[in-house]
């Protein structure tokens, strides 16, 4: 099943049927937030569930490696933030590809600000 939804990505550049994350939310036994509603929830932490789709690391000021990710789920694409001190913790979690649940801290300046604290690959969740 995964597998013709993967093909389906390649080939159409989206996912056509369903997003792979929707069969996997079923399975998790904690509230999740959508990533289309996180606007709804400034000021607050949440858990989500997403894909990675991309990760861009770079060295902050003090030398330390930080990183940008990409991550999606069945109703969004979203960019968070992960800093050096969570970074070096959670780096082999972020990889393409991998699905995550993730605790994030939503804040709003110039545009929403998605913080990553914690991360849990989802094969690492006993249901």
């Amino acid at each position: 099943r995964y597998q013709r939804l993967e093909e389906e990505k390649d080939v159409l550049g989206i996912y056509l049927s369903t997003h792979p994350m929707a069969y996997k939310k079923q399975k998790i036994a904690i509230p999740l937030t959508n990533l289309s509603d996180l606007e709804e929830h400034v000021n607050e932490v949440v858990d989500v569930m997403m894909m990675i789709d991309h990760v861009r690391v770079i060295v902050d000021k003090r030398a330390r490696e930080m990183a940008f990710v990409e991550g999606s789920d069945d109703t969004s694409s979203q960019d968070f933030v992960i800093f050096a001190s969570q970074y070096s913790t959670y780096k082999n979690s972020l990889e393409r590809g991998k699905v995550i649940v993730a605790n994030v801290r939503i804040s709003m300046r110039d545009r929403l600000s998605l913080i990553i604290n914690k991360v849990k690959e989802i094969n690492e969740w006993k249901n």
